[in-house]
Formats: structure tokens, C-alpha cells, sequence
């Protein structure tokens, strides 16, 4: 049987760890992708950690993560409907939350939420921390178009999470034009890229909420950040950096109880808050909640859309996204770029790179 190498997963709490793994079959509406780069984000240490087995159990182990992959097309399936400009050969983004193409989420842009997908990239499939990567529909395959792998792959979830995000806070800033305000709290990987696209695609305010402001101040402002505050600082002085003391819409990339509870209770009466961040935070919702102004929208945002990254990577394409600092690893220290990530010791993105 072929092999590759792979980060294996052995049982949640293990170290990751490069080994040898079967080669995964193409399958037949697919692609088999040759692995240039993969990120790794917080989200992989959560599952890894067994943090998220309640919501994400892993199907198997060993198990590879990974959901952020770009690439080189090294085969196409038998029955493969691959874009037009994708063929054997071509570098290309991949679409990790699948979609079946069929149902009303996917013929409404949202395959990130199709109950029939089959699993997320790295979470119900196996994922790109290896040199190959089992693709199961050519359509979810996305053209790079010179744009480098490693710059890439982080697009395809830090940068479409973010961008989806975004989209979904316009209508709450649509009123107000240049007297609307959108809070982003966190500067991580969603949130660099959240601040950015708030910054293009909002005539608003834009600030940006972090626990360290002194040391992010410089990093904030050059993505595009009108203003900084400090988590620590309260609603009281985030409304007071608002045009007209009334903050329209947060993006809480960080989802702790301690971020959930700021983001709710900065926004106007009718505003709306996205929480993008897994971190198991929660508020009380409902009338009169000491949480909540009135009539505020609170939601989750989860991923995004195929037609979300093929706008995403034109604005990459067109130079309008600052891509930020990529920390490359080899796949065999995969547990030491882990290690960095989790102390806090990246700025930007670790990316796998086989």
C-alpha cells in the first residue's frame, strides 16, 4: 500500500507527531491534492485537546488535522467536475467545509452548513497535515492564480471566517454610514483578517479590542484599525470611542464568557454581535437580561461560503489584504509549532509545510 507522511493524532491530549500513513485513495468526484501548506490554528489544538469532542468528535484514530490547505492538483477523479481553470497540475485553495451541492444551504451559498457534507476538512475528513490531501468534490478546489501556497491556505479559513463575519455585521452599519462603529475584539488570525475586511467593506469606525493593546497598537492601525481599546477597559470606554457614543456591530473572535459578555453589552438597542470564537463563553439572552440591550441580534458565525472564498482570494489577488507574517514548519515539528501557538508565541499564522 503507497504511504506518505502524516501528522498523526493518536488519542486526544497526545503530542502531534509526523509518521507514516496509508496514501488516501482519489475519489472518484475529487482530487488527490499534493500538500504545499496548511495552517494550524487554535481551532486544531481545541480538537486535539478533546476540547471540542462534545461538538467535533473526531471519527478515528489515529486522525489528521488540518483544514486549511493549499496546494498542487496531483490527480483528478474518473468522474471529476473540476472548475474550468483547474486541471492536474494547478495550485489551488481548498474548500474545506465541503458541501454535498444539492440542498437548500448549498444552492444558497452556506455549504458550510450542509447537514450532508460529510464532514469538515480536518474534523469529519481527514485533513491536509500531510503530503496529500483526498479532496471529495473538484469543485471545492479554487485556482491560486500566483498567489503563494502558504499565504493561501490561511485564507481558506482565518480569512473566509473573518470575511463572513464581516458580511453578516453590514446590514446593522448600513444606516449609519460614517457614524457607525464595528468593535473586533481579538487580533489573532480571524480577527487581523476581520479587522481588515471591516476596514474594506464597512463605511464605519472600526475598532479594535485586544487584551494587550500596547503591544498590538502598531500591528491594529497598520490593518486598518481606527482606534484601540483594551479588554479590560469596559463598555463604558469603547462606546466612548464610537461616533455618537453607539457601537453598531461587534465581531468577538475570541468567544471566552469575558469577551461574550463586553460585546453584548457595548452594542446600541437593535445592534448586532457575530461571535466567531469557541471558547466556550456564554451570555444570558432575553428580555430585561442584564447582558443584552434590547432587540440586540446575537448570533454565531461559523466559516463561510464557497462563493465568500472565491471573493476572498480576488481581493487577495487584487493586492487589497495585507496577508501578514506566515511562520513556516516542516511536518516533523508539527508538536513544536503547536507548541508556539499555544504560548502565545506567533504572530500571524503557523503553517505546516510538507
Amino acid at each position: 500500500m503507497p504511504t506518505m507522511q502524516a501528522v498523526l493524532l493518536t488519542a486526544y491530549g497526545s503530542p502531534l507527531a509526523a509518521w507514516d500513513h496509508p496514501l488516501p485513495p482519489v475519489p472518484p468526484h475529487g482530487a488527490l491534492v499534493q500538500v504545499r501548506a496548511c495552517g494550524l490554528c487554535g481551532t486544531d489544538l481545541h480538537l486535539a485537546a478533546g476540547e471540542l469532542a462534545p461538538l467535533f468528535p473526531l471519527p478515528e484514530f489515529p486522525w489528521v488535522l488540518g483544514h486549511e490547505v493549499a496546494g498542487v492538483v496531483a490527480e483528478l477523479g474518473p468522474d471529476a467536475r473540476p472548475p474550468a481553470d483547474v486541471a492536474e497540475g494547478s495550485p489551488v485553495a481548498v474548500y474545506g467545509p465541503g458541501g454535498c451541492g444539492d440542498c437548500a444551504r448549498c444552492t444558497t451559498g452556506h455549504q458550510q452548513l450542509c447537514p450532508g457534507a460529510g464532514g469538515w476538512l480536518g474534523v469529519g475528513r481527514a485533513g491536509g497535515f500531510a503530503e496529500y490531501v483526498a479532496v471529495s468534490d473538484a469543485r471545492h478546489l479554487l485556482p491560486l492564480k500566483g498567489l503563494p501556497a502558504e499565504q493561501a491556505a490561511p485564507l481558506t479559513d482565518a480569512g473566509l471566517t473573518a470575511y463572513h463575519a464581516v458580511r453578516r455585521a453590514l446590514p446593522a452599519l448600513a444606516s449609519r454610514g460614517p457614524r457607525g462603529a464595528v468593535v473586533v475584539i481579538g487580533l489573532g488570525g480571524v480577527g487581523s483578517f476581520a479587522v481588515q475586511l471591516a476596514r474594506l467593506l464597512a463605511p464605519a469606525m472600526v475598532v479594535s479590542c485586544v487584551r494587550r493593546p500596547a503591544e498590538l497598537a502598531d500591528h491594529a492601525r497598520r490593518l486598518g484599525a481606527d482606534a484601540l481599546a483594551g479588554l479590560a477597559d469596559g463598555p463604558g470606554c469603547l462606546r466612548d470611542l464610537a461616533p455618537g457614543g453607539e457601537v453598531d456591530a461587534v465581531i468577538d473572535t475570541v468567544g471566552t464568557a469575558e469577551s461574550m459578555k463586553l460585546a453584548a453589552a457595548v452594542l446600541r438597542p437593535s445592534g448586532r454581535c457575530l461571535v466567531v470564537g469557541a471558547k466556550g463563553g456564554t451570555v444570558s439572552l432575553g428580555v430585561g437580561s442584564p447582558d443584552v440591550p434590547f432587540e440586540t441580534e446575537l448570533s454565531t458565525s461559523v466559516w463561510g461560503g464557497l462563493t465568500e472564498l472565491h471573493d476572498l482570494l480576488q481581493l487577495a489577488h487584487a493586492g487589497r489584504l495585507d496577508l501578514g507574517h506566515v511562520r513556516r514548519y516542516p511536518l516533523a515539528d508539527a508538536a513544536r509549532a503547536a507548541a508556539d501557538l499555544k504560548a502565545g508565541r506567533i504572530r500571524g499564522r503557523a503553517v505546516l509545510c510538507p
